[in-house]
């Protein structure tokens, strides 16, 4: 579905894209509009800075969607989980994989055990992961009202 060219300025017609397309890459943003690369880059970066947009990072790739104002808490630290792509791979995999240690996460992700155990450290002090010790080996989960909010993202 193209957005009209001729029908609204460039920032409504990225806006109008996005909401037509939720989780739009910038290239298909670009491709969808007519509008040149500069000119999307700029625009984007001031949306997000509006706050009119979320960016929500996917296997490397930001991804744009409309942003909405959130129901909970809990939604508005998910979409500042989402907004970061070390977060969010982090995040995603616990959510796939309950009750994992940290040293499957830094394998599966692919950094390294003490930046994992940082970014642990942030989710469970947001409240999204819970860390259970058992036998001496911590092992991480989604926190219920995070994993329900996660599911309407999916």
């Amino acid at each position: 579905m193209s957005v009209d060219s001729r029908a609204m300025d460039e920032t409504a017609r990225i806006v109008a894209c996005i909401r037509e397309n939720p989780g739009v890459s910038s290239e298909e943003i670009m491709h969808e509009t007519g509008i040149s690369q500069f000119w999307a880059k700029q625009t984007l970066r001031k949306l997000k800075k509006r706050a009119v947009i979320l960016v929500i990072m996917r296997d490397g790739v930001s991804t744009y969607w409309v942003r909405r104002e959130p129901k909970c808490a809990e939604e508005k630290i998910l979409q500042e989980i989402m907004g970061s792509d070390v977060l969010h791979r982090i995040f995603s995999e616990i959510f796939r994989n309950q009750n994992i240690s940290a040293e499957e996460i830094a394998k599966r992700v692919g950094l390294s055990g003490m930046r994992v155990g940082w970014h642990l450290s942030r989710l469970e002090m947001f409240g999204a992961v819970i860390g259970e010790e058992t036998l001496g080996l911590k092992k991480y989960r989604t926190a219920d009202v995070f994993r329900e909010a996660y599911e309407i993202y999916q």
